[in-house]
């Protein structure tokens, strides 16, 4: 049989800071993404923080965070997962207006 080469797929994306208020140093924005098993995780933070690690916390399940440093421009962050396999193939799922 042929073996088709697809995407990996983002079934859901949960991204959550500690408050709904403007974020400052120190507080947290957690990112949970499930899909696809074994692949790589990453997410970004609008333009100003990219490539953050997810980690596969269990199959499919990736779970990241970061913590606001000063000078962060974090208001209103889009979040963005993305799930990439070996070969380069990836999927983004982006998350509006986490403030």
């Amino acid at each position: 049989g042929q073996k088709t080469v697809a995407a990996p797929e983002i079934h859901r994306v949960e991204a959550q800071a500690e408050a709904t208020r403007v974020l400052k140093a120190g507080d947290q924005i957690r990112v949970a993404a499930d899909g696809d098993p074994g692949r790589i995780g990453t997410f970004n933070l609008g333009r100003w923080r990219t490539g953050l690690p997810l980690v596969e916390a269990s199959p499919g399940r990736y779970v990241g965070s970061y913590t606001i440093q000063a000078g962060d421009a974090a208001q209103a962050v889009a979040v963005v997962v993305r799930l990439a396999d070996v070969f380069g193939l990836s999927s983004t799922h982006r998350v509006a207006g986490l403030a």
